[in-house]
């Protein structure tokens, strides 16, 4: 590589440096928990309030795309995983307009990238407006998420919230796509070609 070359690559304005990148998704990430640290034990202390013991939360993902399927309000723990529909519906709790909209909670409505100034990096800035316990839950939903659950195949799984012990666990299943091999021959070496 000549000078003149080497030169410009390493003063080229583009570089990426995947370490900053990573601490800066850390940063972010760690920001967002503190964000919602005190809506979400806010949220635990009314939903207790009104007898329910666990935030039931579907997910499902695919072809970069996803969404949360299903946000419930139980009145015992299910564990963690599925469980069947008549049980399901048995211990749901179905929270009032009133109720929902008790505790007031953040959740972010919009995110928008920023540049940086001279070499600081830019960052994303997150407008929230306030929402009702259901938003509120399915907004966290997609902060606590890992990291591409949606892409390709995609994954799905429930995000279980315990009211009592204000703390959440994630039944997470990523999709995998299989491919099955299979061989095939033809011989035509013994043909006569015709013209």
């Amino acid at each position: 590589m000549s000078e003149e070359k080497k030169e410009e690559t390493q003063s080229s304005p583009f570089v990426f440096d995947m370490a900053k990148f990573a601490e800066r998704q850390q940063t972010e990430l760690a920001e967002a928990h503190e964000a919602m640290k005190d809506d979400f034990v806010l949220a635990c202390v009314a939903l207790a309030e009104f007898g329910v013991k666990e935030v039931y939360v579907e997910y499902d993902g695919y072809g970069d795309s996803g969404s949360v399927e299903l946000v419930s309000f139980l009145d015992t723990a299910t564990g963690e995983g599925y469980v069947p529909s008549d049980w399901f519906q048995e211990h749901l709790v179905e929270l009032t307009e009133k109720q929902d909209m008790s505790v007031p909670c953040k959740v972010e409505f919009s995110r928008k990238y920023t540049s940086g100034e001279g070499d600081e990096p830019g960052k994303w800035v997150s407008e929230y407006r306030e929402e009702g316990l259901k938003s509120f839950f399915e907004g966290a939903a997609y902060k606590w998420l890992p990291g591409g659950w949606e892409i390709n195949s995609g994954s799905k799984g429930v995000i279980s919230v315990n009211v009592d012990e204000r703390s959440y666990s994630i039944d997470h299943g990523w999709r995998v796509e299989d491919v099955q091999s299979e061989s095939y021959s033809f011989d035509f070496s013994s043909e006569e070609v015709s013209s």
